[in-house]
């Protein structure tokens, strides 16, 4: 081993050199006197501030130096920083020329480093801050992170974690580094938690405690005493109090409430106490009743004893079969009587009785329930009200929503007229408008309706829509309740015949008095386009429906002949006949001056009409030798004589 020159007084000779007595590879001091032995120790150096010149030389490499003060040599300071480049245990090396690279220095004071703990604490149980040393032996930086700082902070201070909480476990990560170079190494330790406050303690007891149950009891059902704990396992003292002593007593006696008081609910109150800290924790229990004797049994199930009714059913109003219990909950039989067998049986079918009018309604039967246990029994009585059938099937009230009801109503007459429906209840009537009416029938309690063979409630209204001109049949059948017994009554609803517009408007040179046709304009609306072609000979008048011969023969005719030749026609059709003088006359337009030449027109469609007197097929009542005629030059109506007069005949027919 090369000797290393020591100058201990600073005043750069030699005064010894550096010894390893025991030859470990480790200096003890510096051996002043040339025996081989350290007359000064390591440590006394560093607190000289000895020189070394490690090499031998005559250059000192550095100084002995105690960097933290502790009175223990560290090592050697080569660049004069105060802090150690080079260790105690590496100086031998450094002597002879084995000085340690950087990574060597790293890897050295990284298997050195530890934290440093206190007391009798270990890694799987600390409970003091710790030491994280910040520099190595070979003069290398170690820096400290920490999973949780919280816990253990990167200076070393411990904070426990709650009792709550439990015991914490950290990774410290130590990295050590010299001039870029670094390695890094890992210590799990387990911080131990707080020592449990009397909080924390009344805390836990008040989560664990229960209650203890004998045999199958449980808090719903306890027929037994119970064990109520006086003390927690962490050294907590519990007091019980109870909503009921007479039934369960502080120190966990039950008494079981008679059966006829039923069972108890009893609420038990429990005080967890330690060092002046409390909690209260609530139990509720059930305490079962004792076993009943015969005698309550039958008691108990005669006051818990109904009938059950069948849908809105009720003592007062029964219509459907019954369900009579045959036995209690508590064991006992049940026997049923009735006083009228034949409407409600003992075992609960009901058979109601029909009634007709001025019958009573209703009919009362008597049920009596034996209640039976152990030779033990009472009775309990029913009364009931049995709605009857009722066989009446007549309306007791009829209304139309337009017209009027003719005769007006009875229960006892079937047919009526509803008359006059309006043709329409616009207030601008048009030829194509529909027409409805409601019908409102009221049977008595417990019939059906149908009207046209659709279901109708009892005071509802059914609505006839599209009502044709003229006759509507409404039938309406009533069923009474007892479904055998019907009754069948008539509407005959009649939408009135439409008067159309005359078509008189404004005349040139005539003022038309504000009350005139012309200017009032009454009536039902003509249709925008009167009058339409029908194949190649007729024209349908949109107005009326009626048919008409496009061009009406110019033949004049007596007014047997004129109706002989209208049947004989035979065209497209073969179903004309001669109009009525209503018919006849709906073709002329009061509105114009000469009807025929306006029918004339290609707008009208019609050919060869005569300015003339047509026949129509109606008799003039006052002189039976004459029909009604028309005269399409200025539609005035008037009458001639049927065998004497020979006019013009235009067929018509009904329709498509």
């Amino acid at each position: 081993m090369t000797a290393a020159s020591v100058d201990t007084d600073g005043d750069g000779e030699s005064d010894g050199v550096l010894v390893d007595e025991d030859g470990d590879g480790i200096y003890e001091g510096a051996d002043t006197n040339g025996d081989g032995t350290a007359d000064i120790s390591i440590d006394e150096l560093a607190a000289a501030g000895a020189k070394i010149d490690l090499d031998g030389d005559g250059t000192y490499d550095g100084a002995i130096i105690d960097s933290d003060g502790d009175g223990i040599a560290d090592g050697l300071d080569t660049d004069g920083d105060g802090s150690s480049d080079v260790s105690i245990e590496n100086l031998a090396a450094a002597v002879d020329g084995d000085t340690l690279t950087d990574a060597e220095s790293v890897s050295d004071d990284a298997a050195k480093c530890a934290p440093i703990l206190s007391g009798s604490d270990t890694t799987g149980g600390i409970t003091q801050s710790i030491t994280l040393p910040t520099t190595g032996d070979n003069g290398t930086t170690i820096i400290w992170t920490s999973s949780l700082p919280a816990i253990i902070a990167v200076d070393g201070t411990v904070t426990r974690p709650s009792y709550i909480s439990g015991d914490a476990t950290v990774t410290l990560t130590a990295t050590i580094t010299k001039n870029g170079v670094s390695e890094t190494k890992t210590f799990t330790v387990t911080v131990k938690k707080s020592p449990q406050s009397a909080a924390e303690a009344v805390t836990e007891d008040t989560t664990n405690l229960a209650i203890a149950y004998s045999g199958t009891d449980s808090n719903g059902s306890v027929t037994q005493n119970i064990s109520l704990p006086a003390s927690g396992s962490n050294g907590t003292t519990i007091t019980w109090s109870s909503s009921n002593t007479a039934v369960i007593a502080t120190d966990g006696t039950v008494t079981r409430p008679a059966f006829t008081s039923g069972d108890a609910t009893v609420t038990l109150s429990a005080t967890i106490t330690k060092n002046g800290v409390s909690e209260t924790k609530i139990f509720t229990l059930t305490v079962k009743r004792q076993p009943a004797t015969a005698a309550e049994v039958v008691a108990e199930d005669k006051t818990n004893l109904v009938i059950a009714f069948g849908g809105t059913d009720s003592t007062g109003s029964v219509t459907q079969n019954l369900t009579l219990p045959t036995s209690g909950s508590n064991g006992t039989t049940i026997s049923w009587e009735s006083s009228n067998a034949s409407i409600v049986a003992a075992n609960g079918t009901v058979t109601r009785p029909t009634y007709g009018s001025g019958e009573e309604s209703t009919v009362s039967v008597t049920l009596t329930a034996t209640i039976t246990k152990n030779g033990v029994s009472e009775t309990k009585t029913f009364t009931l009200t049995v709605k009857k059938i009722s066989t009446n099937a007549m309306l007791s009230a009829l209304a139309v929503g337009k017209g009027k009801l003719q005769p007006s109503f009875s229960s006892s007459t079937t047919s009526y007229l509803d008359a006059p429906v309006p043709f329409s209840s616009n207030a601008n009537p048009a030829y194509n408008d529909t027409q409805s009416v409601t019908i409102t029938p009221t049977a008595n309690s417990g019939a059906t309706i149908t009207i046209n063979g659709t279901s109708v409630p009892s005071g509802s209204s059914f609505t006839m829509d599209n009502l044709a001109i003229g006759s509507n049949s409404a039938t309406i059948v009533v069923t009474a309740e007892d479904g055998v017994t019907t009754k069948t009554y008539s509407v005959d609803v009649y939408r009135a015949i439409p008067i159309f517009k005359t078509g008189a408007s404004v005349i040139s040179g005539y003022t038309l008095d504000p009350r005139e046709d012309g200017a009032t304009q009454r009536g039902v609306s003509w249709p925008a386009t009167r009058f339409t072609a029908v194949g190649t000979d007729s024209i349908k008048d949109e107005m009326t429906g009626l048919v008409w011969l496009k061009s009406p023969d110019a033949t004049e005719r007596n007014f047997a002949d004129a109706i002989t030749w209208c049947e004989s026609l035979s065209n497209t059709y073969s179903d004309w006949r001669m109009p009525n003088v209503r018919e006849l006359r709906s073709l002329v337009h009061y509105g114009k001056a000469a009807p025929f030449t306006w029918l004339n027109t290609a707008a009208q469609g019609f050919t060869n009409v005569q300015d003339n007197y047509y026949w129509s097929s109606t008799t003039y009542a006052f002189d039976t030798s004459g029909a009604w005629r028309v005269i399409m030059s200025n539609g005035v109506v008037g009458n001639s004589n049927k065998t004497s007069n020979s006019l013009y005949v235009w067929p018509v027919r009904s329709g498509q």
